[in-house]
């Protein structure tokens, strides 16, 4: 029998009527496990995103003790609710939706395609040739479906374009700034041969404990240790740079994570790896530093954190309102003491003003 009306809805009258609401049933169970997938998914793209570098430091709270990527960010959950809710809103209906959701899938696929091409080449060493045959023929197929869907741009196809712009934007803002940042601390860093030569021309007193400089560089001399010394004139028995490093790989091996290199001096120069699927415990850390290393205990350890006023400058390295932007993304990040799990208690943040 041929229903017109059929146009309109075909998948729910594929079904015969007596089979209609068991099939709305199986839609709605349906779309409530994609949903859980798709908010596992942005809990752990927004961990891999500031575990990489391009995103600022958020809450993250694991929610297993025996997978790793079993995370829950509460910014994340929140933006969520807010995108629904605005999307609800705005477009009112499924069927309005449709233009928006095509764009993104057809979108994402083709990303896909091309994120794949440079994988294969980059790290699996695949021929041009072979990369390109395998990601052209997917793209062949993916293509048509983003062409036949670019035609709803104007209908409700310009959100997802849109959202995607403003976290790519978002993203490579943090990431520019970071460096310029990074840049910024290496023009004031100083070489370990000119910072002991201060050492031991001024004899600064040495304290009892164990004094912990995170920094983001594995060379020099951390400028939260200058501005310590230089101001207190005093130094800890054991002084350790801490740098964390995120590899560009998931997980780094328990054998490879540590690195205690002796400078000399009570001075220590601690290195420890992490992949982007893992998250940093300082105190853990410098507990096992302390027990295989130096001897004392966690107890003994200070905590020495700068806390920059990043000042926006007319220099170059990006525009005047990227800046700002990074400014703003910065003073709203989770703090490194959460974020690290170091313990408060043991804290000490040194205050600088650093233009960029």
């Amino acid at each position: 029998m041929v229903t017109p009306e059929a146009i309109q809805n075909p998948f729910y009258w594929l079904a015969p009527r007596p089979f209609l609401y068991p099939l709305i049933a199986i839609a709605t169970l349906a779309a409530i496990v994609a949903s859980q997938a798709l908010i596992s998914g942005a809990f752990s793209l927004a961990h891999q995103t500031i575990q990489l570098g391009f995103g600022p430091r958020l809450t993250v709270i694991h929610t297993s003790r025996s997978e790793l990527g079993q995370v829950y960010i509460p910014e994340v959950n929140v933006a969520l609710m807010v995108g629904c809710l605005v999307l609800v809103l705005g477009f009112r209906s499924s069927s309005a939706l449709a233009a928006a959701y095509g764009i993104a899938v057809t979108g994402t696929m083709a990303i896909t395609t091309v994120l794949f091409y440079a994988i294969a080449r980059r790290r699996w060493r695949w021929s041009a040739v072979r990369a390109g045959f395998v990601a052209g023929a997917f793209l062949l197929i993916e293509g048509g479906f983003l062409i036949a869907n670019a035609l709803k741009v104007m209908r409700g196809g310009w959100v997802p374009i849109v959202i995607a712009s403003g976290i790519f934007l978002l993203m490579t803002t943090w990431w520019r700034g970071t460096r310029l940042l990074a840049r910024a601390a290496a023009g004031r860093s100083v070489p370990l041969e000119r910072f002991f030569a201060e050492v031991d021309h001024e004899q600064p007193a040495r304290v009892k404990g164990t004094a912990v400089f995170l920094t983001a560089h594995t060379e020099g001399t951390p400028e939260v240790l200058l501005h310590h010394l230089r101001r207190n004139k005093a130094l800890h028995e054991n002084v350790i740079f801490l740098s964390l490093v995120a590899d560009e790989v998931p997980e780094v091996p328990e054998p490879e994570r540590l690195t205690v290199e002796p400078l000399g001096r009570g001075c220590f120069r601690v290195i420890a790896r992490y992949g982007f699927v893992e998250m940093p415990n300082v105190e853990q850390l410098i507990e096992r530093c302390c027990r295989e290393a130096f001897g004392g205990t966690r107890e003994d350890v200070t905590y020495y954190l700068g806390r920059p006023q990043l000042l926006p400058t007319r220099a170059a390295g990006m525009a005047a309102w990227r800046k700002r932007l990074f400014v703003f993304m910065a003073r709203n990040a989770r703090s490194a003491t959460q974020f690290f799990h170091i313990p408060r208690e043991q804290v000490v943040e040194l205050g600088m003003q650093v233009e960029i």
